[in-house]
């Protein structure tokens, strides 16, 4: 016995209110993945912006290169995480000298 056409619009809307919830429930279980997603975005953004540069005015990339070569592995890192700990001083005295 087949159903009747109005058995199958009862069980049509039934179909579609447990879609809608259904859907709901999918935007509540994944909006803490949106900030997630807009993090690796910006960050991917300013990957994509550095490899603009670099090709753009890739001394820098040679430089890094050629003392990796020349002072190799160990002596490199030590120079580098010098140089880095002088430039996060500068940029700190900057701060400290021009308030925003």
């Amino acid at each position: 016995m087949s159903p009747t056409h109005a058995e199958l619009l009862v069980q049509r809307g039934r179909l579609l209110e447990r879609i809608s919830q259904q859907r709901i429930q999918l935007a509540q279980q994944a909006a803490p993945w949106a900030a997630v997603g807009s993090a690796v975005e910006v960050w991917l953004g300013k990957l994509r912006g550095g490899m603009v540069y670099l090709k753009q005015h890739p001394q820098p990339a040679l430089l890094v290169s050629a003392l990796l070569v020349l002072l190799g592995p160990k002596r490199s890192q030590r120079h580098a995480r010098r140089a880095l700990v002088l430039w996060r001083s500068w940029k700190w005295v900057q701060a400290w000298l021009v308030p925003d």
